[in-house]
């Protein structure tokens, strides 16, 4: 049986990328909401970041990232499987976090609320 190389953009590396280090000691730090969005992709999916950046130009941003489809993410942008489902997870656990928010009485003030 021949062993196929997969393309780095496919492959999670067991450590992660130098940026990813540095966003993360920058969201310990700082706290998330001083850090992109393409940072924040890159820590929650282990993407680099260049790969992060190009795919929010790619998928209209994060609104469009967020309407996609996580086989389309696998299938059209190259993503890692794992890293698809990663985001769809994420966006919808926003969505829902969104509707509670919404609910009269409840307000996020901070970070810590959440």
């Amino acid at each position: 049986m021949a062993v196929v190389q997969l393309p780095a953009a496919r492959t999670r590396a067991s450590r992660p990328p130098r940026q990813n280090e540095e966003a993360g000691r920058r969201l310990l730090g700082l706290g998330a909401g001083a850090l992109s969005a393409d940072e924040l992709l890159c820590l929650a999916t282990g993407l680099s970041l260049e790969g992060c950046r190009t795919l929010l130009l790619r998928s209209g941003g994060l609104t469009g990232l967020a309407a996609g489809d996580p086989a389309e993410l696998v299938r059209e942008h190259r993503i890692a499987r794992g890293a698809a489902l990663a985001v769809a997870a994420q966006f919808e656990l926003a969505r829902r976090l969104a509707a509670v928010a919404a609910e009269p009485g409840w307000r996020i003030r901070s970070p810590a609320d959440v």
